[in-house]
This record gives structure tokens, C-alpha cells and sequence, in this order.
């Protein structure tokens, strides 16, 4: 009977491929096996569902696609994930090939079926095609006024050729994404290299605790890029994303009603501009009590603003930023963008504002701002959680909240409003910890540009362990070191025979402290 049940699954899965042949037959998976083979392109019929059982691994063979018009019920477990990948991961690595990869889910029409992933996986998709509207979003490319919810879900490991590495969202495509995890997705085109994670184009789709690390997009925003979009990004983590303008996050022409509200940015590398977020062509998002700490970019390690954009930022913490120019935290390319801050602390405040639209030449509203050096609480597990001192009670009084949509809870999940005023920084908290400041230092790289060696040094560091990162301009990884130092003077030396000629990007960082620098490989 099973031998009969597998030979079943695999005539219904097995679909030609010409577009005149997809099947119309309805079909339901639920139990019975633990592997579903996908060996041609699949599609989901309008009025039918697909349900796929907790613990299944759904394996393709080749290159395919799911199309979705009718919806797709997978609804595994934390004890019982769905996983879909391809069977063989053989050349996925190739940027030309569609070898070792699946070819993501399709959600197209105007479907009113919404689609539920529950506690899925998706691994090593690959958005690769002779046509150029499909090579986007390795994962999920969905247009139209189609719906899917994704809940606890991990997207990692996924590519795309130009845009979205896991995920690309076109014209009302308005899909929800709440606890999921975006890991090391990227793009590869060096001229439409959008979204290492995720690209929107004319959607409002919603993002809520949501975890974006390691994406790189090759251009612009490394772990997310939106276009005319009107998003909800609530209570997110961006660490570790790399693209050459938005290191975290990238806007171009959005203008959203709805707020950009406690997230934190940290340690997000823009190459060349904004190393957290980026806001370009006459966008003014909201963003409301964000923690924007240790980001790195040539200019604006943690804001940058282009083109006559106009965002404002409130109760938000922009500090210990690094600018690989010397310049200050917050880069104005042009004199027609002006940035607003409300109740923020901003490190050097707007007189560290650099570029034609910083200086002389700021004219946005900066008011009730502070600059003061955050103490940070390493008693607790959250990232960047304030001690009782700089962040507490500076931000907006609670009667003056009604417009900014702020929601209930903090990023920890506690009450956002405490003692009559909002805090600055993602987190509100109420009691006594220790303090602890989280330092960026100076990091001196010589010789530099360097042929053969290269050393790198810090001046008056704590004892402790730390670790070395080297990144490419292209954002990957190609050194890695765990060390140990007895405080003071930091001297170290890096043999660079077997780097290839280019820029480099070096990240230290200790328990408390962090620093970064730009190599130059002759």
C-alpha cells in the first residue's frame, strides 16, 4: 500500500511544463509520507489547496516552481518543520546556473485565497530565468493583490539575480511576514542588486519581529529595498547586512503612512553610503524609537538621506556609528533633503551632520534632541537593552503619542508607555541595572594601501577575547578570527597573499566595543 501511495504522490506531482499543459486537476497532500518529490513545475490550481503535513521535506530535482492560485495550507511545528530545498545543492554556488537550487514559489492573480506557512524552512532557492520579471525573489515572488502569511518561518541561504533574494513583492502584493528569519540571502547583479533579503515595489506588506542577518545585496539595501511601498516594519532585528547604499535598510520614493517603529540596526556595513538605513528620491517614512548603533559606511555610517528626502526620525537612538570618511554619523548628500529628528540622541547632534544638506546647509526640524554617550545593561540577554540614565524618559511625552501609531510594546514585549513619557531607542524599561557602555574605537590600518602585510591597531582596550571579520566589497566573509588580548595597546598583523586585489572591510569587536576600517589590497 505505501509503494502504492508513493507512485501516487509522484503522478500528481509530475506536471508537464508547457504553459498550455499545467495541470487543472485538484489535489490534497496531507499525510502518509515524509518526503514530497517535486519533479517538474507545479501549479495550484484557483479553488483548490494544497496542505502539506507538519515534518515533511519537500525535495525538487530541478529548477522548479510552485505557481500558487488556488493557496497552499503548510502548517508545520516548531518540533515539526516543513523544509523544501533542492535534492542536490550541486552548483548552487554558480551565479550563471540554476544548477542546485529549486525555483521559489509563484503567488500570481488577483487571488483572495490566502496562503498559510507555518514554522517552514526555505533553503537554497534561486531565482534564475531567461526572463527578466522572474529573476526576482528566490523564495516568493508574488504579484497582484494576492495574500500569504508567513509565521515563523527561516529563509536562508536563497539568491536572485537582480532583486530580492528571498522574497520580491510587486504591485499590492501585500504579504505578511511575523517571527520569520531572513539569514544570508543575497543578490548578484551589480546594477539592480536590490534587497539582499527582500525587495517591494508598490506593496504594503508587513514585517513584525522579524530577524534580517547576513544578507548582502550588491547594490542597494542589504536586507531590505522598497520602492513605492507602504510598509510595516514593527520590532525587527537588521545585524550584519552588507549593500553598497542602506547597509540595513534602503527607501526610494516611499511615502507610507504607517511608522518604522522599534527595530534595532547594528553592526550593518553600506560600502559607500548609510550604513544602517538609507532614504532617497523625496521618501519621508517615519521612524519611531529605532536603535541605530554600530554601523559602519564610507559616509553616514548610520543615516544618509539623497535626493530631496525628507524623513522624519523620533525618539531614536543614532550612536558609536563609524564613517570610514571621518565625517559625521549622519550624511545629507544634497541641500533639498531635510531630515527631521524629534527626541533623539544623536552623537555630535546636527553640527556632525555632513554633506551639501548637513552644516551650514541643514534647514529640517531638530528639536528636543540630546547627545549624550548611551549606557547599555550587559546583565540581560536583549541586544543594546538602556540602563536607567540617557535613553529613559527622554523621548516623547506619552500625550503627545496619539499620531505616531505606536504600538503597545516595546521590542522586548514590555509596556511602551512608562512614567508619562516614551524612552528613546527600542526598549522602554523602568528599574535599575548595571551600566555599561558599548564603545566604538579608532582602528589605525598600516601600511595602507598594503601589498604583502598588513597591522592593524586600537588604543586603550579592555583585556578580553574579540574577534576579526574581513568582508569583501561584495560583502562576503573571507576571514575570520577569534583571539584573545590583555588590554592596552592592540597590535595585530595579517599576512595578504591570498587576498586579491580590492577593498576590504575590517570589523573588530570586543565584549563591549567595537571598531572598523577599510583596507586597500595592492
Amino acid at each position: 500500500m505505501r509503494n502504492f501511495w508513493a507512485v501516487f504522490f509522484i503522478l500528481i506531482l509530475n506536471i508537464t511544463r508547457s504553459l498550455a499543459g499545467y495541470s487543472e486537476q485538484g489535489f490534497n497532500y496531507s499525510s502518509g509520507t515524509d518526503t514530497l518529490w517535486i519533479h517538474d513545475n507545479l501549479i495550484v490550481p484557483e479553488g483548490q489547496t494544497l496542505d502539506i503535513a507538519p515534518g515533511t521535506v519537500v525535495l525538487f530535482d530541478g529548477s522548479w516552481f510552485i505557481e500558487i492560485r488556488g493557496k497552499i495550507r503548510a502548517l508545520g511545528t516548531e518540533q515539526e518543520p516543513i523544509v523544501f530545498k533542492p535534492a542536490d545543492t550541486l552548483g548552487f554556488s554558480d551565479t550563471l546556473e540554476t544548477r542546485g537550487s529549486w525555483h521559489g514559489l509563484r503567488f500570481v492573480g488577483t487571488n483572495s485565497e490566502k496562503s498559510e506557512f507555518h514554522y517552514c524552512q526555505f533553503w537554497y532557492a534561486k531565482a534564475l530565468d531567461s526572463d527578466s520579471l522572474l529573476k526576482c525573489g528566490g523564495v516568493v515572488h508574488a504579484r497582484g493583490a494576492v495574500s500569504a502569511l508567513f509565521d515563523n518561518c527561516l529563509f536562508q541561504s536563497n539568491r536572485a539575480w537582480s532583486r530580492g533574494g528571498a522574497i520580491a513583492l510587486f504591485d499590492g502584493a501585500d504579504l505578511e511576514f511575523r517571527h520569520c528569519s531572513f539569514i544570508e540571502n543575497a543578490t548578484y547583479n551589480t546594477n539592480e542588486g536590490y534587497g539582499g533579503a527582500v525587495y517591494v515595489w508598490n506593496a504594503s506588506p508587513i514585517f513584525y519581529q522579524c530577524t534580517f542577518s547576513d544578507n548582502q545585496a550588491v547594490w542597494t539595501g542589504g536586507a531590505i529595498c522598497l520602492y513605492y511601498s507602504n510598509p510595516l516594519i514593527h520590532n525587527c532585528l537588521f545585524t550584519g547586512n552588507f549593500g553598497y547604499i542602506g547597509g540595513g535598510m534602503a527607501f526610494y520614493h516611499c511615502r507610507p503612512q504607517r511608522t518604522i517603529c522599534n527595530n534595532i540596526l547594528f553592526a550593518n556595513v553600506g560600502l559607500y553610503f548609510g550604513g544602517g538605513i538609507s532614504c532617497n528620491n523625496a521618501c519621508d517614512p517615519v521612524f519611531v524609537n529605532n536603535t541605530i548603533v554600530l554601523n559602519s559606511a564610507s559616509y553616514g555610517g548610520g543615516f544618509y538621506c539623497n535626493d530631496s528626502a525628507a524623513p522624519t526620525i523620533i525618539n531614536s537612538l543614532i550612536y558609536n556609528n563609524i564613517n570610514y570618511s571621518g565625517l559625521g554619523p549622519v550624511y545629507i548628500w544634497d541641500p533639498l533633503s531635510h531630515p527631521n529628528f524629534h527626541y533623539c540622541n544623536i552623537q555630535g547632534g546636527s553640527a556632525a551632520f555632513a554633506g551639501s544638506g548637513g552644516g551650514s546647509g541643514y534647514w529640517g526640524v531638530f528639536s528636543n534632541n540630546i547627545d549624550i554617550p548611551p549606557m547599555f545593561d550587559s546583565t540581560v540577554s536583549w541586544l543594546y537593552y538602556p540602563a536607567d540614565t540617557s535613553l529613559v524618559d527622554r523621548g516623547t511625552p506619552a500625550s503627545d503619542t496619539l499620531g505616531l501609531n505606536l504600538p503597545s510594546y516595546d521590542f522586548a514585549g514590555d509596556s511602551r508607555f512608562v512614567n508619562g513619557r516614551v524612552d528613546i531607542g527600542a526598549y522602554e524599561r523602568s528599574g535599575v541595572k548595571i551600566e555599561q557602555i558599548i564603545k566604538g574605537y579608532e582602528v589605525s590600518v598600516f601600511p595602507n594601501p598594503a601589498t604583502d602585510r598588513v597591522t592593524f591597531s586600537l588604543q586603550g582596550l579592555p583585556a578580553g577575547n574579540f574577534e576579526i571579520w574581513i568582508l569583501d566589497s561584495r560583502g562576503k566573509r573571507v576571514f575570520h578570527s577569534s583571539e584573545t588580548h590583555l588590554g592596552g595597546v592592540l597590535n595585530y598583523s595579517m599576512d595578504l597573499h591570498c587576498f586579491s586585489q580590492g577593498l576590504y572591510i575590517l570589523r573588530v569587536k570586543g565584549r563591549n566595543w567595537f571598531g572598523s576600517a577599510l583596507i586597500i589590497k595592492e
